[in-house]
């Protein structure tokens, strides 16, 4: 059973465009494409329910702690990009932190 799921993954990895979740700069349409990209954007979603997961394994406080502070973090990163400073390898980063979320759930 568990080599479908690794037959899924990857067959799914061999389509990159489901990879490209941020707009290249200047292609946000709107705020609310901006506001909806953190809950539509499946690499944010995946960090989201990884938080979720590894909060609920490590108990009280980080239960209720890491989910509240994610999206705190995720509204900084926000703030920097409004500020048109120059973050490289975001993208990198953000994949990089499912992965390091999902060794650690």
């Amino acid at each position: 059973m568990r080599w479908r799921w690794l037959v899924l993954a990857l067959l799914l990895s061999l389509l990159p465009s489901g990879a490209l979740a941020h707009v290249p700069e200047g292609g946000a349409s709107s705020v609310m494409a901006g506001l909806l990209h953190p809950v539509t954007g499946i690499d944010h979603v995946v960090a989201m329910v990884a938080v979720g997961l590894w909060g609920a394994v490590l108990g009280a406080p980080a239960i209720w702690l890491l989910p509240v502070a994610f999206p705190m973090v995720m509204a900084f990163g926000g703030v920097l990009g409004l500020l048109d400073l120059p973050l490289p390898g975001v993208e990198t980063g953000i994949a990089l932190s499912a992965l390091v979320l999902g060794v650690l759930v």
